[in-house]
């Protein structure tokens, strides 16, 4: 008896073979610019967020800059003294309560009453407290006029202490108010951050940002702080940076100290430009900070 073999024949396998091979290829052809595109949708997503974030970092520290304490050696870095907070001190004797300690013009004193909220965060010993600064000069300086170390801080030794208040005593020197300065306002700059400098080194190769925005801080007041390099620390060793942003293809940082008629604030203007695999996202932010000690 005859059998029957069930199976391709070599014939029916090629032709099976170019149909799937034409239809592989139809479907790389349309699929692959969708995946593409999913794909450089994924790569601006995570720059935008690099981005936006970055700024956003940028911006806090600038609104929260000590008056007049930006100054920038070129247009792809600046460097600022972000403060943790302020309040007043006393300019004169309380009337009502014996033993208050006012900080006058025409007397220095190394001791003195101020009037502060418990939130967010009181000084602490080390910190610097900063009084009418004017120049970016004052307070980058050592001694500097409007900058003190405080050494102490406590209630007043009154038989009612007022809410908020408490007794600063700063280390030698004692605090001078600026001459012409009347506004009874302080700021407080931690000591563990200090000074804070921004420094952008862009570059672009084979469609990539090869370049980065680094964050210094804790290294300490210098006023021969003049380039975009990583600033020195009291021990003469380069600041140990932050990665705030990489990828950087271009950037550009422009302050003006004075926009408008009046002296009232400063302007700061950031570009910044984040490339990866010829996908790029650019972010222009602004902020004003405020230059009234």
């Amino acid at each position: 008896m005859k059998k029957h073999h069930k199976g391709f024949t070599l014939v029916e396998l090629i032709v099976v073979m170019v149909i799937v091979a034409v239809l592989a290829t139809s479907l790389v052809v349309f699929l692959r610019p969708a995946l593409n595109n999913y794909l450089a949708v994924g790569r601006r997503a995570a720059l935008s967020d690099q981005a936006d974030g970055a700024m956003r970092l940028m911006m806090r520290d600038i609104r929260l800059a000590v008056p007049n304490s930006i100054r920038q050696p070129a247009n792809n870095c600046f460097e600022l003294v972000p403060g943790s907070g302020g309040g007043r001190f006393r300019i004169a004797a309380d009337s009502t309560t014996a033993n208050s300690l006012p900080l006058q013009a025409s007397e220095p004193v190394p001791a003195f009453d101020i009037f502060m909220p418990q939130a967010p965060v009181l000084p602490a010993v080390g910190d610097w407290i900063v009084i009418g600064n004017l120049t970016a000069a004052d307070i980058y300086n050592t001694p500097s006029p409007t900058r003190s170390k405080i050494q102490l801080i406590a209630a007043p030794p009154v038989s009612a202490t007022p809410v908020g208040t408490h007794r600063i005593t700063v280390a030698s020197p004692p605090v001078n108010i600026p001459p012409g300065y009347d506004g009874a306002r302080f700021m407080v700059v931690p000591v563990a951050i200090g000074p804070v400098m921004y420094a952008c080194n862009p570059g672009l190769a084979n469609g990539r940002g090869t370049g980065t925005l680094l964050r210094y801080s804790g290294y300490g007041f210098n006023a021969n702080q003049n380039n975009c390099n990583a600033p020195l620390t009291p021990a003469g060793q380069a600041a140990a940076p932050f990665l705030v942003a990489s990828n950087v293809s271009t950037c550009t940082m422009t302050y003006d100290p004075n926009p408008g008629a009046t002296q009232g604030s400063g302007y700061i203007s950031i570009q910044l430009t984040l490339t990866d695999d010829n996908e790029s996202v650019a972010l222009t932010y602004g902020a004003h900070t405020s230059n009234v000690p």
